[in-house]
C-alpha cells in the first residue's frame, strides 16, 4: 500500500500512481482527483464509504472489478514482504522509492519509548501519509492496543480545544507545530490547566533547545527529542522518558538500529567526532526500487547513510549538528537545496528554529492520507 497526500493536484496522482505501478485506487467519493488520475491510468477506483457500523472508523469498500480478475494470495504476509512504498526526498531530482517490510514497521520501537499502554490517546496531528504520522501516531498506538484521535489536518487554532475535549495523553508533531501550538498556549492558561498530557513527543527536524524548554515549561510534562526517516521506518533514536541531561540538545540512544560517525573515506569515527551519521540493522529498507542507482551512493560497506551530519557524546547519545546532502529541512518540511552545504534548519542550534516553508511532497499538507490514493478523515 501507498497513502498519498489528499492535497495532491491530478498531475501529482498521476505521477505517484505511475511510478508505484499501482494495481488500483481507493479512495473517497469526493476525492475527484483520485479518480481523474485512475482514469487516466485505466486503474480499477475500490470506493471507501463511511459506514454505519458500531464503532468510529468502520467503513466499507465498494468495487466493480469482477471477483475472478481479483488478485488472490493465501495465507498471512510475511516479515520480509513488503508493507508500504513511500516516495522521500532526496539529492536527486526524481523522488526516490523506499519499499518498507512489515519487519522493518514492526521494528520502529516508538510505543516501547512512549510506554504506551491501552489508556493512552493519541492526539493524531500528523497527516497519515507522512512516516511520522503513520508509524508513531498511529501504529505504534495500535500496537500497543491505545487509541488514536483523528482531527482534520492540523489547526493550530482548535488544538487545544482538541486537546481538552479529547482528553488525550499525548501527541506528536514536528517542531513548526510545536512553534504554532507554543504561540497560543500561553494565552490560554485555563485550557492547559486541564489537560491530560503525560508526554510530548517531536521528531523530523531538530527541536531548538530554547523551543524544547519552552514547550516543558507551559505543559509541564517530558519533551522527547527523536530523530527518524523514512528509509528506517521512522524512529532510529530517541530521548528517554526518565530524560538525562542531553534531554534538550541530542535525539537520544538508538531505539534498534545501530549507529556510527562515517568521514567522508568511509571510515568510522570514535566518540566526539563529527561526521555523517549513518545505520545498519534489520529496521532499515533493503535499498530504494526507484531509482536503482541511488542504492551505489546511500550505502556503504552495508552501512545505510543518512546525509545527516552528527556525533555520538561520551554516553553514546546521537547529536546531530547539520545537514551533508542537498536537501533543505524546515521544521520537518523538506525540500531540494539549489546549492550543496548545510541545511539552514542546523544552522545555529540556539535559535528558535523558525524558517519559511520548504517546497515539500512529504509533509506539511493538511489531512490525513488513504491507501493507493488520497482520502481525507
Amino acid at each position: 500500500m501507498t497513502p498519498l497526500n489528499p492535497a495532491y493536484t491530478v498531475h501529482e496522482v498521476t505521477f505517484a500512481l505511475s511510478d508505484l505501478g499501482a494495481a488500483a485506487v481507493v479512495a473517497s467519493p469526493d476525492q475527484a482527483e483520485a479518480a481523474s488520475a485512475a482514469a487516466r491510468l485505466g486503474l480499477p477506483v475500490i470506493r471507501l464509504r463511511a459506514g454505519a457500523g458500531p464503532v468510529s472508523g468502520w467503513y466499507e469498500l465498494e468495487s466493480d472489478i469482477p471477483e475472478s480478475t481479483a488478485g488472490r494470495r493465501e495465507g498471512a504476509p510475511t516479515p520480509d514482504d513488503i508493507a508500504l512504498l513511500l516516495h522521500t526526498s532526496g539529492t536527486t531530482s526524481w523522488p526516490k522509492l523506499v519499499p518498507l517490510t512489515h519487519r522493518n514497521l514492526c521494528l520502529s520501537a516508538v510505543a516501547e519509548t512512549l510506554r504506551l499502554v491501552p489508556g493512552d490517546w493519541c492526539l493524531s496531528v500528523m497527516p497519515f501519509f507522512h512516516i511520522h504520522g503513520l508509524v508513531a501516531g498511529l501504529l505504534a498506538s495500535l500496537s500497543a492496543g491505545a487509541c488514536v484521535l483523528c482531527p482534520p489536518g492540523f489547526q493550530a487554532t482548535s488544538f487545544l480545544s482538541w486537546l481538552q475535549c479529547s482528553q488525550a495523553t499525548w501527541y506528536t508533531a514536528v517542531p513548526t507545530m510545536h512553534q504554532a501550538i507554543l504561540a497560543r498556549a500561553r494565552r490560554h492558561a485555563d485550557a492547559l490547566a486541564r489537560h491530560k498530557l503525560r508526554v510530548i513527543r517531536s521528531s523530523s527536524s531538530p527541536l531548538y533547545p530554547g523551543v524544547w524548554e519552552q514547550i516543558q515549561t507551559v505543559f509541564g510534562v517530558p519533551v522527547l527529542n527523536s530523530y527518524g526517516m523514512t528509509e528506517a521506518g521512522h524512529q532510529i533514536s530517541s530521548v528517554r522518558l526518565d530524560g538525562g541531561s542531553g534531554s534538550r540538545t541530542t535525539v537520544g540512544l538508538s531505539s534498534g538500529p545501530e549507529i556510527a560517525i562515517m568521514d567522508s573515506h568511509g571510515r568510522l569515527l570514535p566518540p566526539g567526532e563529527t561526521g555523517e551519521v549513518v545505520l545498519r540493522g534489520a529496521q532499515i529498507t533493503s535499498g530504494y526500487l526507484k531509482p536503482r542507482e541511488a542504492n551505489a551512493l546511500a550505502f556503504q560497506d552495508n552501512w545505510f547513510r543518512t546525509g545527516d551530519e552528527g556525533l555520538l557524546d561520551s554516553r553514546g547519545e546521537l547529536v546531530l549538528t547539520g545537514r551533508i546532502k542537498e536537501v533543505i529541512n524546515s521544521g520537518g518540511e523538506k525540500g531540494l537545496s539549489l546549492r550543496s552545504g548545510r541545511s539552514a534548519a542546523y544552522a545555529s542550534r540556539s535559535r528558535s528554529g523558525r524558517g519559511v516553508r520548504g517546497a515539500s511532497r512529504d509533509a506539511g499538507r493538511a489531512g490525513h492520507g488513504g491507501c493507493c490514493a488520497p482520502r481525507r478523515f
